[in-house]
């Protein structure tokens, strides 16, 4: 059984913070890692490691859209919805190979 759970050193011992399912004196050998304690910085390390390694490149921020109007939304429901279901245009795809 391979399974990586949670636990928490409290007084001496590791004590599980889900229920295990294991018979009394099992013996399993542990492999133990601190989780980094803020997942941001952790996620911006990572993100830097590969924009340096020329994995992924920097993406600008940009400023978010205002807000739209209805018509702008009608308008672009139209647009959108010309060309039919999502599924009929796959579909309508697939017939031509």
């Amino acid at each position: 059984m391979d399974t990586q759970i949670t636990v928490i050193y409290e007084k001496g011992v590791l004590r599980p913070l889900q229920p295990l399912s294991l018979p009394e004196y099992t013996k399993l050998e542990i492999h133990m890692f601190m989780p980094p304690k803020n997942n941001i910085a952790a996620g911006k390390q990572a993100e830097q490691a590969l924009i340096s390694a020329g994995v992924i490149s920097d993406i600008p921020v940009t400023t978010p859209p205002g807000n739209v109007s209805e018509e702008e939304l009608e308008t672009a429901a139209k647009i959108m919805g010309a060309a039919g279901p999502l599924s009929d245009v796959i579909l309508a795809e697939r017939d031509g190979r």
